[in-house]
This record gives structure tokens, sequence and C-alpha cells, in this order.
């Protein structure tokens, strides 16, 4: 049990039930509030406030996260409009990461009494002392928290500090795993609300044809009398006797350690032949990372439902960016790495990086593989 003192934390506070806290909000939000509540208890905070900031204005980046006893209305009115103009904000965004900073040790008592911050809306709220840290940073924004004190209460002492730091470097690996694990999530339910624009059915399989999702087209395609069967959650062709290299084909696109091959089958539907393309997803893909497994592609296309892909479709489904979506696309028409550069008038040197750039993200070895890969979504 974390003993708590007036003024501060004492020395032998445990930590570890906070930090097992901390690793469980990387994928729990509640989990995640509470650990930063706890620490608010400890500190002897009345409150505590996370947002993230642009470095170069400490403008707020979306909404912040605060404990339940703080105004809603206040702390939207902070981070509308007063986070920007806020001295405290220097302490965070300049400190190291992790490092604990406290306003009475960075500023002076002058500065303090002049503060709009302190004098305006603080004093009111029957508040004063603040202790803040960075979280995570990247090139345009920083993650900060920070813990204020009621006016009646002590400033922060160094025991409050030794308490902090005690926690940083699971506060700043855990901040960094959560902001990664929502990036994906967004990433993910992009790629997949991309599917459903395409004409054809596409289906995402694990190496036993357990079904993750399938798109509008292929939850169509699906049933009694079409392509395939999705009893039970598992994939299975229409076609009997084409299931058995089906699988093979599905397993051979789910090996890992590199060894993963796109292929494709013919399958004879009311006398024309629609052809399945399977294609291997490394875990990083934007529709296999929230699995952190390798999964196969599956698209079934059927000549007389051909459509191009636009660009940001192809961006979504393959997480590339505008650049690279158009250089894939222009290989896929028959076009060369040469050919991308004098239409974009650009090295071929330049070209040559962006090829590299999607080859990595596509998981694709050769370029006939990223020109097959391409082809079975646009065509």
């Amino acid at each position: 049990m974390t003993a708590i003192v007036q003024g501060g934390v004492s020395a032998e506070a445990d930590t570890d039930w906070i930090v097992a806290l901390l690793y469980d909000g990387i994928t729990c939000p509640g989990d995640w509030y509470d650990a930063l509540d706890a620490m608010r208890e400890v500190l002897g905070a009345a409150c505590f406030h996370t947002l993230t900031v642009r470095r170069a204005d400490c403008s707020v980046v979306g909404a912040g996260l605060a404990n339940l006893e703080s105004p809603p209305d206040k702390v939207r009115e902070y981070e509308q409009h007063l986070a920007r103009d806020d001295i405290r904000m220097q302490m965070p965004v300049n400190a190291p990461l992790g490092t604990p900073v406290t306003d009475h040790a960075y500023f002076g008592a002058r500065t303090l009494s002049r503060s709009p911050i302190y004098v305006d809306w603080l004093a009111p709220l029957g508040l004063r002392h603040t202790l803040a840290m960075g979280l995570r940073a990247d090139d345009d924004t920083r993650e900060v928290l920070g813990f204020i004190r009621p006016r009646a209460e002590a400033p922060y002492g160094p025991e409050s500090e030794a308490f902090c730091r005690r926690l940083s470097s699971h506060l700043v690996r855990a901040s960094e795993l959560r902001a990664r694990m929502m990036q994906l999530g967004e990433h993910a339910a992009t790629g997949l609300s991309a599917l459903d624009a395409l004409p054809q059915g596409i289906a995402v399989v694990d190496e036993a044809c357990r079904i993750d999702h399938l798109n509008a087209r292929a939850v169509a395609c699906a049933g009694r009398g079409g392509l395939f069967d999705s009893a039970q959650g598992r994939l299975r062709l229409a076609s009997s006797a084409l299931q058995s290299a089906f699988e093979q084909r599905v397993r051979e696109a789910c090996a890992p350690a590199g060894g993963a091959r796109a292929g494709v089958l013919h399958l004879p539907v009311a006398g024309s032949v629609v052809r399945i393309t399977v294609l291997p997803l490394k875990p990083s893909h934007p529709l296999a990372v929230l699995r952190q497994r390798h999964r196969a592609l599956v698209v079934f296309a059927h000549p007389a439902e051909a459509a191009p892909v636009e660009p940001r479709q192809l961006e979504s489904l393959l997480g590339l960016s505008p650049t690279e979506a158009r250089l894939a696309l222009l290989l896929a028409s028959g076009k060369t790495v040469k050919d991308f550069a004098a239409a974009q008038h650009c090295s071929e040197h330049t070209a040559r990086s962006h090829l590299r750039n999607v080859m990595r993200k596509t998981d694709c070895h050769r370029q006939a593989e990223l020109v097959l890969l391409v082809q079975s979504l646009r065509d």
C-alpha cells in the first residue's frame, strides 16, 4: 500500500501497482486513467491533466484527459483557449522526456504572481502548485502530463519528484506504446473502410483460412450459390476441387520470415472465370496490424466487374504515401521507374527510393509481386 503524507509522498511509496496499471492502460483506456489518478492521489494533487500540444506554439491537438473531479467546462476552456499562453507549458515541453519539473523551482515568485494563468484562472478554482513532465514526443508534438495541488497545500517537494522519477521510464514507454496502438487502430479502420469501396470481393484470413474481415462485396458473394462459404468463420470455395489448392496458397501467403508468396487460382462460375488472388500481408500491414500476425488478402475479381482503384484507396489499403501510391499504379499499368521519374520531374535515384519504400511497406520482394498486388485490386 502506498503511504501518503501531508504535502507529499513517503520515500517508501510502492509503485508496482501503478506500473501494472500503466501497462494495462496501453490497450485499456480505463486502466490508463486509473494509473494517472492513482499518481494524483499519491502526490496529493487535486487534479491531473494529460494533453498533446504542438511544440511550436503549445496549442492543443485533440482532446486531453483529466480526472473526473475537474470541471469539464474548465478543462475544455483551458485546452481550447488558454494552454498556448500558459507559461507552465515551458516546463514539460523543454525538459527531457520523463523528467518531473515543478513550477516554484522553474519560475520565480514574481513571475508566478504576475501570470494571468495563476491569477485569473487557477486562483478562482482554488488551485496553485504544478508538477509536470513530458511523456512522448515526435517531430511536431509532445504529450505532457501535469498534476495541480490546491492553494492551501504545500508546493511539491523532493519526495514528490523522486516518486515521479521512479515511474518516469514506465510512463514514457507506456505512453509511446499506447499512442502506437491508437495509431494502428485508426490506420486499420481506415484500411478496412477502403476495402468496402472496392468492386472486388476482399477477405482477410489467417493461415487456417479463418476470416478476420470480409468487405461488403465479399459478403454479397458468400453463402449458398455464391463464390465461397463463410460458415463457422472459415473461408471455403464453392468449388471443392479447388479448396485444397486454395488452402495451400493461403498457407504460402502467411509464411513467416520472408517466405511468403502470392498465388492465383481461377474459379469457373456460370460460364465465366473468377480470378482468385491470394496475397501476403505482413504483421505491420494496415490490414493485419491489430492481430500482429501474418495474414493473407484474398481478392475475388470477376472480369465483368473490373474497375480502376483510386490512388487514395491504394494509400489506405497498403499504407502508402500519395507519391508511392502513384508509383505503384503506374508500374501496374506497365510503365517503368524511369517513366515515373520523368512524369514526376524527379531523378531516377529518387524514384527508386520511393520504390524501395513501396516494396518494404507491401512486403514485396520483387517488382513483379508488387504489380500482381496492385493489379489484383485494380482489375
